[in-house]
């Protein structure tokens, strides 16, 4: 129950959110990682600014303002801002200027409002429109004209959004052939969120994680649900099974609504998360947009303990169906009984049937739309007798609980994605070459259903599979371009001539497994790079036999499974791919060869450049990579610059460094295109922290400041390693006599270990080293097989031995738990051999290798941000 009254009748959805902010100004909204929290007082202000700027340039209500975003906390405002006063068009940033051009005409779009270099092919599709466009700033501080006018006042005030108007536009496709309007009032924006609340009990207290954008109406309708109940609403920019216990953890949460591969891959990987899951908040998890297989449903509660509800519901009806919350009864394989509607099953001749009997599903209520917009032809075939016809198949068992069966309707439901078979066929066609085409959907085991199509070659033809993938890349969104291209002389059809999509699959013998021979049919060894790229894939994919040519869609890959295998290639390649790559580089192969075209990355990684205080640069560890510093990076906070630096030479294009001298002069040139001049704020972890020291002396001798100079945890190398023999069994507790001797056991085989790694790599840096500075000098390729900083830099252990004083402060991050029991106390107590001005220690939880992730990253991090907050001050 909410503490003051509502009426859909009268108040909208921002009435609501604005007495939320007067009762609780300082409630968070949103979290988002890397952002500060929104309150609820700071949405309204955003909100109202937004609507003001608006207002100003002469749009209130009736004008209809797209709005196209990349989503995140960001968003959140301009949605509130335009829907306050105006009609929300909501667009997906990920689609070419034809799809925007059609997108933004039919919808009659009176303006654009877009991020800056977010959608290039937005701007130029509302440029040919002649439609005016808004900038608005990631920092949601309000809207800008796109050409550099000033807002000024010609059209007044325009009054507040009434409940009569229409709210938002949504497409029951996503696409923009054969795409019905979905106009949703402000009345139903508000009646649908009530409603949402009232069934899952819902209040302040909520945390909700809403993992789908916010362009999306999923992602629209959560967002009003949690902001009308006064509760918190959590997104991120990415999601991994990782972030999202991350949030579980660290947020809070009570309640989430995910998709079905979202909630397969957090199956998957529970096992690995278990510390994170104890002590949680949550109270339910709500499977959306398709079917869960019911044993990865019963894994999941009762890994969490908590019910996992299936729910069914479409944009023109919102909720239809949901298993509701305990007490009460679930069954599983259901999507539950009607929920504040009205639900019949019909026959195909329209009569009404009995439980048990299968047909189609069709609904009424008072949250369900009056009628498509402009469509006057298909609202009369939806809308029968007051009743919407929703085209899928199901059936009512004893108990009034709903079975889906399939769907009458052909639209091909990609993992949430609506792909229209209409608008593929007419990209294929479009090709010179093809006669005659048609897509139908092949299963999937994550996403649910899979685009392939059926094309019929021109007499004299000769396109190729490849060929018809890359012309469809420039003519419609990555999800929708088909991942199985099925070239066939005639396209099987029914006794009408019709051709039905939803049996092509079994009749061509299509399914999503591609050739198993396909790979080897290539006749050829992978290179190098290949065979380093496969390994991750499969990795990621959880599948042994993935070959060169196995498109990583049709080997079952989602787009989950996608951001795990991204990352992986950025700690592994250094190349940092966009998820788009994957319809334009399906395979091993052609992803290999987009890693080779790359530019190679330089030294410096942006972590989150943006903010106000001097820039804090970290140096790279052993491994090399700067992506280790992401968990330390987000905690202190948005308005602290945070740079990585990597190492270079993971490429063909550079030679890693052999020299650490060479290597931090190299750094300090890298910082300087940053900033020119100091004070400087830098660190390295282990191996980063001595070459830190190095910058922190180069940096010094120029004539530079250097207000910050700290090491995490960064063994000094120029003292004793390794405890005495008799110190070590007195620190064990060992026995005497001979037990005392197998006692030592271990400590002789580390010892003898240690001695045969360092003859080892005095030998391979005799060798290597010496073919590394060949290759500079000679300004050749370097072979991918030398391409390894990570080993140079263990290498280089041997000349940072003997290290150079540094005539400056230090803080000194220890990691309190020691992972390397037999080392001797000189490898973190002796810096002060080095360091000739104040040293100061500070205790960090967690191991030599855990310190930089959670949730130690976060202890880190506070400490971090006093230290240098009083190195600001100095």
């Amino acid at each position: 129950m909410l503490p003051f009254p509502v009426d859909p009748e009268k108040d909208t959805v921002c009435d609501v959110i604005r007495r939320w902010a007067e009762i609780q100004p300082d409630a968070l909204a949103f979290i988002e990682e890397n952002r500060q929290p929104l309150t609820y007082r700071a949405l309204v202000d955003a909100m109202e600014g937004v609507r003001t700027d608006l207002n100003k340039a002469g749009f209130g209500r009736g004008d209809r303002i797209a709005l196209v975003h990349p989503g995140g906390q960001p968003m959140a405002p301009l949605i509130l801002g335009i829907v306050s006063c105006a009609t929300l068009l909501p667009l997906n940033p990920n689609q070419t200027t034809e799809e925007f051009e059609v997108q933004l005409r039919d919808r009659r779009a009176d303006a654009l409002v877009l991020e800056p270099d977010v959608a290039p092919a937005a701007l130029e599709a509302a440029k040919a429109l002649g439609l005016p466009v808004f900038f608005c700033s990631p920092s949601s501080d309000g809207l800008r004209m796109a050409d550099g006018n000033a807002l000024v006042a010609i059209g007044g005030e325009r009054g507040l959004a009434e409940s009569s108007d229409i709210a938002v536009v949504f497409s029951t496709s996503g696409t923009t052939w054969a795409a019905k309007l979905v106009p949703i009032r402000q009345r139903l924006v508000l009646l649908r969120a009530l409603s949402e609340n009232d069934f899952f009990e819902r209040s302040p207290a909520d945390v909700c994680l809403c993992p789908q954008r916010l362009y999306y109406a999923n992602g629209v309708n959560q967002m009003m649900s949690s902001l009308c109940c006064g509760g918190t609403l959590a997104q991120t920019p990415s999601f991994t099974v990782e972030i999202f216990f991350q949030y579980l953890r660290e947020f809070g949460l009570t309640c989430v609504s995910a998709s079905m591969p979202f909630l397969h891959r957090i199956h998957d990987s529970m096992t690995a998360f278990e510390d994170h899951a104890r002590d949680h908040s949550l109270r339910y998890i709500r499977a959306t947009s398709g079917f869960i297989d019911p044993t990865v449903a019963d894994a999941l509660e009762a890994f969490f303990g908590v019910p996992i509800v299936e729910n069914y519901s479409s944009s023109e009806t919102c909720r239809i169906c949901c298993n509701p919350l305990r007490p009460k009864l679930r069954k599983r394989g259901t999507v539950g009984p009607p929920s504040d509607c009205e639900v019949r099953i019909r026959s195909l001749d329209g009569a009404f049937l009995q439980n048990g009997e299968c047909g189609e599903i069709l609904v009424r209520g008072p949250r369900i739309i009056e009628g498509y917009e402009n469509d006057p032809e298909a609202s009369a075939v939806a809308f029968v007798d007051g009743w919407f016809r929703t085209g899928d198949e199901g059936f009512f068992d004893e108990d009034g609980y709903l079975t889906l069966t399939g769907r009458i309707k052909e639209m091909i439901n990609r993992g949430g994605e609506k792909v229209s078979p209409a608008e593929v066929d007419a990209a294929v066609i479009a090709h010179p070459e093809i006669i005659e085409a048609a897509a139908f959907p092949i299963p999937h085991p994550t996403l649910g259903e899979e685009v392939a199509v059926a094309v019929v070659r021109a007499p004299g033809g000769s396109v190729t599979e490849g060929d018809l993938t890359g012309f469809l890349l420039g003519k419609l969104a990555g999800f929708k371009v088909p991942r199985r291209i099925v070239f066939v002389a005639d396209i099987p059809k029914s006794d009408a001539g019709r051709v039905q999509r939803y049996t092509l699959s079994e009749a061509l013998g299509v399914g999503l497994d591609p050739d198993p021979e396909r790979s080897r049919k290539s006749g050829r060894r992978p290179s190098p790079l290949e065979y380093r790229l496969r390994r991750l894939w499969r990795r990621a994919l959880g599948n042994q036999s993935v070959g060169l040519d196995d498109n990583y869609f049709l080997m079952g890959g989602d787009s989950l499974q996608a951001v795990e295998l991204f990352l992986a290639i950025e700690r592994s390649f250094k190349r940092r791919l966009p998820l788009a790559a994957l319809f334009e580089a399906g395979t091993v192969a052609e992803m290999a060869r987009l890693i080779e075209d790359m530019e190679p990355q330089g030294a410096i990684v942006p972590i989150p450049p943006e903010g106000d205080r001097p820039p804090f640069f970290c140096i790279h560890g052993m491994a090399g990579e700067a992506i280790s510093y992401y968990h330390l990076s987000k905690h202190l906070g948005t308005d602290q610059p945070f740079y990585g630096i990597q190492a270079i030479g993971w490429d063909t294009a550079s030679v890693p460094f052999t020299k650490a001298n060479d290597m931090a002069a190299h750094y300090v040139d890298e910082i300087r295109k940053i900033q020119p001049q100091g004070p400087y704020f830098i660190s390295g972890q282990s191996f980063g922290g001595r070459i830190a020291v190095y910058m922190a002396n180069i940096l010094k001798a120029a004539g530079e400041e250097v207000a910050f100079l700290a090491l995490f945890d960064t063994v000094f190398l120029g003292g004793r390693q390794i405890m005495p023999l008799g110190q070590w069994l007195e620190k064990e507790g060992a026995p005497a006599g001979i037990r005392k001797f197998k006692a030592a056991l271990p400590y002789i085989r580390f010892r003898l270990e240690r001695g045969y790694q360092h003859l080892y790599d005095r030998a391979l840096r005799m060798v290597l080293f010496p073919v590394l500075e060949f290759y500079r000098a000679s300004g050749t390729s370097l072979p991918l097989v030398l391409c390894r900083p990570d080993r140079c830099n263990r290498l280089m252990r041997l000349e940072v031995r003997h290290m150079p004083t540094y005539d400056g402060d230090a803080v000194y991050f220890r990691a309190e738990n020691d992972s390397q029991s037999m080392s001797h106390s000189d490898v973190r107590d002796a810096w002060n051999q080095v360091i000739k001005g104040k040293l100061k220690y500070i205790p960090i939880s967690g191991t030599h290798k855990q310190m930089l992730m959670e949730p130690h990253a976060q202890s880190l991090a506070a400490k971090l941000a006093e230290e240098l907050k009083r190195a600001r001050l100095k």
